[in-house]
């Protein structure tokens, strides 16, 4: 058996994982291929050459990995960018020093497969045959140029009887791994505390743990974002923060004085929007800078990432980042966009606020300016 690894190689200390694949139906072909260990933010993306549809994936050890397989020639091209159905994916949980055999089948552009492992590869597998009903329904009506309220209206029912699915997968055996993975990954982020509280010990404190508290932990600062969002409005006192500037040290709100207006950017370098706008945020932060200062509140970001971005181009406004852990003052702010702006008065109230990159928040600068 053959394979080759095209785009990149995982690093060869640590292959301890394993994912063998023989797709009936294939033929020869390249498999892209995502690679996400848990608990990491890296996420790789590499290409396995497949002659008469096997291959052999290597994976990173030390945590539960996720793998997502899909065979080049069942990738959609579409304006925008690759879309990978679900229909035509096998997704795969791998936990640490485990070998998966995946067996597949190609028919008429649908992939399904079985997988030998653990319990949590071998129940995911069985998960996701029982929904592929209603992911091919739904995969249609996504494709749809034009979906009027009929096709709407079944899209809604059709994403409830999946969810049901999951209800009752979890319900049916709340101490099996794959209820704790349902948990953290399929259930609606409204639900995820209800359910996360359904579950048995033995699936509490399995290896997906971690991955379910930050599942719960995520829930929660999505609904302080909304009651955030309720708050942080024209008029509102601007939530207060104290953060790690570049050298070190510390800046906080109210350590920015004299000036008329305040701008509080909150942003990533991992951001697109946010970068293609820097440009434009340069050109203002010089037209207005003896009046208003900026401070940008780097999110969800390394901080070596941070200060390397920052090294290398020249913004030359205020910077500090927000705590790595998340739920911080991104969420008090209620931050769903980045970029997004705050505009602040020297009283520290909010003076307009806006939620991804447009041209409405020069206009109000130039408004206030005037």
């Amino acid at each position: 058996m053959m394979f080759m690894i095209v785009s990149a190689v995982l690093p060869v200390a640590a292959r301890a994982q394993r994912v063998t694949v023989d797709i009936e139906g294939l033929g020869s072909d390249s498999l892209a291929v995502d690679v996400y260990p848990f608990g990491s933010e890296e996420r790789q993306s590499i290409a396995v050459w497949a002659p008469k549809g096997e291959a052999v994936i290597d994976l990173p050890q030390g945590s539960v990995v996720g793998v997502a397989i899909i065979p080049r020639s069942l990738v959609i091209q579409r304006q925008g960018g690759e879309t990978w159905l679900d229909s035509r994916t096998i997704e795969l949980f791998v936990n640490p020093g485990e070998n998966v055999k995946v067996k597949g089948r190609l028919e008429e552009n649908v992939l399904r497969f079985e997988a030998t492992g653990s319990e949590l590869v071998r129940g995911f597998a069985r998960w996701r045959d029982e929904q592929l009903p209603i992911t091919l329904e739904r995969e249609k009506l996504n494709m749809l140029d034009r979906p009027g309220a009929a096709e709407e209206q079944r899209s809604a029912e059709l994403r409830e009887m999946g969810r049901k699915i999951t209800y009752k997968w979890i319900d049916s055996d709340p101490d099996a791994p794959i209820a704790a993975l349902l948990v953290a990954k399929m259930v609606p982020l409204d639900s995820i505390e209800v359910y996360a509280a359904k579950l048995g010990e033995k699936a509490k404190q399995g290896v997906l743990r971690e991955m379910v508290e930050a599942a719960v932990k995520w829930e929660q600062d999505y609904k302080r974002m909304q009651a955030a969002r309720e708050k942080v409005v024209a008029g509102a006192d601007a939530p207060r923060f104290t953060l790690k500037t570049p050298d070190g040290g510390e800046l906080s709100l109210t350590d920015i004085e004299g000036k008329e207006y305040i701008v509080v950017d909150f942003w990533g370098t991992w951001c697109g929007p946010c970068l293609a706008g820097m440009p434009k945020m340069k050109e203002y932060y010089e037209k207005y800078r003896g009046r208003v200062e900026f401070v940008s509140i780097d999110c969800n970001e390394k901080e070596d990432k941070w200060r390397e971005y920052l090294s290398q181009n020249e913004l030359p406004w205020l910077h500090v980042i927000e705590n790595p852990e998340g739920g911080g003052i991104s969420v008090d702010y209620g931050v769903e966009a980045f970029p997004s702006k705050y505009i602040i008065d020297k009283e520290y109230r909010i003076v307009a606020t806006f939620q991804g990159e447009g041209y409405d928040f020069y206009i109000k600068m130039d408004e206030l300016m005037k």
